[in-house]
């Protein structure tokens, strides 16, 4: 058995953390590094340790997450919050009574921070009354990291300067958050697989547990949010990050679709009668959105060595963003893992003409530029590699993507053809050229590539997507059941059309 089987094993009994691929590695690595911290003889002798000492093992466990985030992610999220959620809620709350909010898995506190931003901007003078905020996680550092609301400009890089120095003030190393702010969100310990948790903590109306079970095996995921449930008053609502929210469709609760957005209901009282009508808020007036996806700042990513180093708030995390050469696949991973920051410092080590997978790297920066919306760096990246290759495949459907997040239909239209002239099987680019066609109102052209990816995907295992490179995270069956709910959508508009032709 592997010297690390025992401690997996353990890990997985206690908090649920699934440690294969690179997560072994990085446990490995923890595991050397903390025996030799403690002058122990060996992973048997901090194995015994771990057993008794629960400092310890948590010690061990907060080496093990990844706590890459920033503030406003995903903020369409967000803008559905308070656009419609908030209101249902407070429409159903009892008087006097304030909405409890929960983030779970909520790392070093950027994420409960800017729920507290936006229902102060939505709510200003009535917040404190209104919402009660908690957040809590395994890891005890990135707790008190949270508690002390100190952030490098990296935690920054989507939020708009506006609300930045609003409710932060600029200090030697960074920023720190308003103290009145910075009060109003109680973080504690918190494990999900701990059957006692909900007497801990009580009841909420809203959960936010985002990007956080990629650690966890689909066993492990019902049964979290089995205890998700027991933590949600009779009626309440779950969010999870937006590409990780249909894999995590196990019939704990109902999967609702708004406004693009998907997001988990308790009971019966949330479900929305019609996604497509607002509902107003009972005890508040409605409210435009508190940071529109339009409003927010573009980010710019450095991709050059910088004339200043990158604000971070400790030797071990200079330690991380500066390490050795990584190979492309390595970095690839780390895209993969969401460690944004870590993956943009390593793909500065590959240079034009210098580095021999120079392409590689740029067609990953594009990958990363473009999901930032910082178009015109991805765009400049895709071409140069297109005057080398006019057919590769990995560039075209970036550069059909980037045309399609502009809402350029006609061009993106034109190069998703080009990828699937290129490879045919090419799945995720027949399903975003039939999303093109069906936003421009080519109802019939829509459906017929909405039922080719469907004849892709169905039956068997999926054919590969066609990326030589390409971190495409999308999962086959996630994109075979949007599809199915498209056809369906289309199926009714079509025969309505016809309806209304033969009269």
């Amino acid at each position: 058995m592997s010297a690390l089987q025992p401690f997996k094993q353990l890990i997985r009994a206690r908090c649920g953390l699934q440690l294969d691929g690179l997560a072994e590695e990085r446990l490995n690595k923890a595991l050397q590094q903390i025996c030799r911290q403690k002058k122990l003889s060996g992973f048997d002798a901090y194995y015994r340790l771990i057993l008794k000492q629960p400092d310890d093992f948590d010690e061990l466990v907060s080496q093990l997450t990844i706590n890459e985030t920033y503030f406003f992610r995903e903020p369409q999220q967000i803008d559905l919050l308070i656009k419609r959620l908030i209101p249902r809620l407070l429409a159903q709350a009892a008087p006097q009574t304030s909405l409890r909010i929960l983030s779970a898995g909520c790392s070093s506190g950027e994420e409960p921070y800017s729920l507290a931003i936006a229902l102060n901007e939505a709510w200003p003078e009535q917040a404190t009354q209104l919402f009660t905020l908690h957040a809590g996680d395994l890891d005890r550092q990135v707790l008190e990291k949270a508690r002390k609301g100190a952030y490098s400009a990296f935690s920054f890089r989507t939020l708009a300067a506006s609300l930045r120095d609003k409710y932060f003030r600029s200090s030697g190393k960074g920023y720190l958050l308003d103290e009145t702010l910075k009060q109003r969100v109680c973080f504690f310990e918190l494990n999900l697989l701990n059957p006692k948790v909900t007497d801990e903590v009580g009841q909420y109306d809203l959960v936010f547990f985002r990007n956080v079970s990629i650690y966890f095996d689909t066993e492990t995921r019902q049964q979290i949010q089995k205890n998700l449930a027991q933590l949600m008053k009779p009626n309440g609502i779950l969010v999870l990050g937006s590409s990780e929210t249909l894999a995590n469709d196990l019939g704990v609760f109902q999967l609702v679709e708004e406004l693009g957005q998907y997001y988990f209901v308790k009971g019966t009282q949330l479900l929305p009668q019609s996604v497509s009508r607002p509902v107003q808020p009972a005890k508040c007036t409605p409210v435009t959105p508190v940071v529109p996806p339009e409003s927010l700042e573009v980010v710019t990513l450095r991709f050059e060595p910088e004339s200043q180093p990158r604000l971070v708030e400790d030797k071990a995390e200079v330690s991380r963003l500066t390490q050795p050469g990584a190979s492309i696949e390595q970095i690839r991973q780390h895209i993969i893992e969401d460690d944004l920051a870590l993956a943009i410092r390593l793909l500065d080590q590959y240079t034009p003409y210098q580095s021999a997978r120079w392409s590689e790297a740029a067609l990953l920066k594009a990958w990363l530029s473009a999901n930032h919306k910082n178009f015109t760096l991805a765009h400049q990246l895709v071409d140069e590699l297109l005057h080398e290759d006019a057919w590769q495949v990995d560039a075209l459907f970036v550069k059909a993507l980037t045309y399609k997040w502009q809402e350029e239909y006609d061009a993106a239209i034109q190069v998703f053809r080009k990828v699937i002239y290129t490879t045919p099987t090419c799945w995720p680019a027949h399903y975003y050229l039939a999303e093109c066609l069906r936003v421009q109102g080519d109802l019939k052209g829509a459906e017929q590539i909405y039922l080719t990816v469907r004849r892709i995907l169905a039956g068997g295992a999926a054919p590969a997507n066609g990326f030589a490179l390409l971190p495409f995270q999308l999962q086959a069956k996630d994109i075979l059941f949007l599809t199915e709910r498209h056809l369906l959508r289309l199926k009714a508009a079509l025969s309505t059309d016809r309806d209304k032709e033969s009269r």
